[in-house]
């Protein structure tokens, strides 16, 4: 079969041609089908002119001698005719193997198809926009005179759009106009406002530009101040674009020189290079900031918020409120200048703002503006409480393979489990969305994957979708080795301890903006282990080589029960208290420091029973805790044997140390040298009771580190190395290796 395809006739539209129309009409052969793809009607809600309905009857006559299909696009929606003759009316067709749909079918398509975006963003970066100021003579003076000339390659405009939108106040083409409405394209403009503002900067302008539409020639169009006259001229342009040059005037030539500067402040998303040359002729191109890209010169981040196309920006390098303050919020490019960065007494907000965050907001996620380009619904708490879980969501699913945003992410997780004092749990699904819930509220989940927020690897572990994802912050090891809660608070009345001078420096970034903690998180970590403990009764390995914890056992998974030791995440273990069964966790850097003493390179099986007299130094205690049957008193037996009485000798020696000290500060009348939480202020020490104490410290260390040489050299050779290798999943071994390494 033969046919005629034909498509965007617009009838309907001023630009329609009736005449070039009927001509092709009465030229098509007789044994040919007319096939009409789409938009054959400009508005089918308005009613048809006459020329208009005459076109339509041409299509009607012929549909009784041949046959005419009509394949009906986005503009033909919802048109009645009282006499469609015998035109087949269809939403896409086929003839001879091939498919015939109007364009509209494809919007949805084109934005996901990664050939059609790598094409167009490809095209688009040859769109740049070129400003340009420069110096030039007067025809009539001959005096310099300053110009400012902005250039594009957009649509342009004819001569009805620049009279009817452009010269008129509170007109906006892309909103009124039925050309151009229906592309739903997202603008900078609002009001209708914006070209009225050259008139304070200049008292000639001079508009140069060609349209893209058919038949339309360029134009040049010359105002001569807001209240004198405009001239206008044809021209002949090389292709569709706008061309707009301001005579500058005194005061706005002083303020314009660092033209770079002003534009990267006032635009610093648009979605278009700028070229500037400035008055020196010094060029410098201002490229578009992508998401999942990374500014190697600026040292910024890039990645965009789920579901949406606003663009959130970070630095790499943390700082709070130093430098000039830039623009945080901006809309469609171009900067919302009065709003405030985010709120410094809300962790989610204030790591954003530490890591200097700026967002250009787009499409739905668009704000009311007012005429000066401020938000105008529920000002800057409103918009941040709305806008910060977006940010956080975007950072999880597009951000984290940047450094920066792993980082960010670690000091979100430790702000609010901070504040919260151990009680926030950050959990992340199989879909990469984040809950902060309460820990106790785990329960709730068939599985875990615990990964520490500091792991590099964090980007891979939170994309796994075979589990829930718990983020593990960081606790200090004081707060698992010191004493019982009747003596922790006691001793918290009279003294400064280490907890608490931790929770101090933890407690803000500096003075004005601090958060004010107890260090009720002396109990935090054990929380946290104790409700995954409770709930959950086994581990198993995915198929990445990492740990999850199960509620029910499988023939993949070793149950707790049969453990003594195993890795949490790469920084963090579990490890059985030899005392009473139960689990302690803690993270691994705090306890690097014995592998430091050691003389040489420890097997994990070491490691652990070292862990055991390090943490529990009475072992005479703990025969019946540890987990495996066979060696439960020979294991203890040993220890103790080889250990007996150097615990309470090191006990004592450290006593009467503190009691020598005590003394010497009486009698001196002078407190010790201790940083304190509350003040910056320091009591001064003596210098010769300082070198002393420095001396028993060091005296103290190298003791230590003499009795665990001498536990690795006469003890560990006496141990059930297979019975502690028993209690550990085999492949923490593997993981122990790349903690060393």
């Amino acid at each position: 079969m033969k046919a005629i395809i034909v498509s965007d006739l617009h009838i309907g539209s001023r630009y329609f041609l009736y005449q070039d129309f009927e001509r092709f009409i009465e030229n098509i052969p007789d044994n040919y089908e007319l096939i009409l793809n789409g938009d054959v009607i400009e508005n089918p809600k308005k009613r048809l002119n006459i020329q208009s309905q005459r076109a339509l009857g041409l299509i009607e006559r012929i549909s009784s001698d041949r046959k005419v299909t009509w394949v009906v696009g986005n503009h033909d929606n919802g048109f009645i005719s009282e006499d469609m003759g015998r035109i087949d009316l269809k939403p896409t067709y086929h003839i001879n193997n091939m498919l015939i749909a109007h364009g509209h079918d494809f919007d949805e398509i084109m934005p996901r198809n990664q050939a059609f975006l790598k094409a167009f963003k490809k095209r688009a970066d040859s769109l740049k926009l070129e400003v340009c100021l420069q110096k030039q003579k007067s025809d009539k003076t001959g005096l310099e005179e300053m110009w400012l000339t902005i250039s594009d390659q957009g649509v342009g405009m004819s001569r009805e759009t620049i009279g009817n939108f452009l010269l008129k106040v509170g007109k906006s083409r892309w909103k009124e106009d039925p050309l151009v409405k229906h592309l739903e394209i997202s603008t900078v403009g609002e009001f209708g406002l914006g070209f009225i503002s050259v008139f304070m900067v200049s008292s000639k302008i001079i508009i140069e530009t060609q349209s893209c539409l058919p038949n339309e020639r360029g134009i040049r169009v010359t105002i001569y101040g807001w209240d004198k006259y405009i001239a206008t001229e044809p021209v002949e342009l090389s292709g569709a674009g706008t061309k707009l040059s301001l005579l500058l005037n005194k005061k706005a030539c002083d303020e314009i020189m660092n033209i770079d500067e002003k534009i990267q402040y006032w635009c610093p998303f648009l979605e278009l290079p700028i070229q500037i040359t400035n008055s020196s002729r010094q060029e410098t191109l201002l490229k578009v900031k992508k998401p999942r890209t990374r500014d190697n010169i600026n040292h910024k981040i890039y990645f965009k918020t789920p579901d949406s196309t606003t663009l959130v920006e970070l630095s790499e390098n943390r700082s709070l409120l130093e430098g000039p303050i830039l623009p945080t919020v901006n809309q469609e490019g171009l900067a919302v200048p009065d709003m405030p960065p985010p709120m410094l007494d809300k962790p989610a907000q204030r790591v954003l703002c530490v890591y200097g965050v700026r967002i250009d907001l787009r499409g739905a996620e668009r704000f009311p503006l007012d005429l000066s380009r401020n938000i105008t619904e529920g000002g800057a708490d409103t918009f941040w409480d709305r806008m910060t879980p977006l940010i956080w969501e975007g950072l999880l699913k597009n951000g984290l393979q940047f450094k920066a945003a792993r980082q960010a992410l670690a000091d979100f997780v430790q702000a609010e489990y901070d504040l919260t004092k151990g009680k926030a749990a950050f959990i992340v699904d199989s879909h990469k969305n984040l809950e902060i819930t309460n820990i106790e509220e785990i329960v709730n989940y068939q599985s875990i994957l615990c990964v520490d927020k500091n792991d590099k690897d964090i980007n891979v572990y939170v994309s796994m979708r075979d589990s829930y994802k718990l983020i593990l912050p960081e606790v200090p090891v004081a707060m698992f080795t010191m004493f019982s809660p009747g003596d922790f608070y006691k001793k918290l009345r009279t003294e400064p301890d280490d907890i608490r001078l931790f929770w101090a420096k933890r407690s803000g970034l500096s003075d004005p903006f601090r958060i004010v903690t107890e260090p009720n998180s002396f109990y935090a970590l054990p929380y946290y282990g104790k409700i995954l403990f409770e709930n959950f009764t086994a581990i198993e390995q995915t198929e990445r080589n990492v740990t999850k914890i199960v509620k029910s056992k499988s023939s993949n998974s070793i149950s707790l029960d049969s453990l003594g030791f195993w890795f949490i995440s790469k920084n963090w273990f579990a490890i059985r208290d030899p005392e009473n069964g139960r689990w302690r966790t803690l993270h691994y850097t705090d306890t690097q420091s014995l592998l430091k003493k050691a003389p040489r390179k420890l097997s994990l099986v070491e490691y652990v029973v070292l862990l055991l007299y390090d943490l529990w130094p009475a072992p005479i205690l703990w025969k019946k805790g540890w987990p495996m049957k066979k060696s439960n008193k020979k294991l203890g037996d040993i220890i103790f044997r080889a250990t007996e009485g150097t615990s309470v000798e090191l006990g004592k020696r450290f006593e009467e140390d503190e009691q020598e000290e005590v003394g010497e500060s009486e009698e001196t009348g002078k407190d010790f040298e201790y940083e304190n939480a509350e003040s910056e202020q320091q009591v001064p020490l003596d210098l010769q009771q300082q070198k002393q104490r420095e001396e028993r410290y060091s005296t103290s260390i190298e003791k230590v580190e003499e009795e665990i040489e001498a536990f690795i050299n006469e003890v560990l050779p006496r141990v059930d190395s297979d019975a502690i290798a028993s209690s550990i999943p085999p492949w923490d071994f593997d993981q122990y290796d790349e903690c060393l390494a």
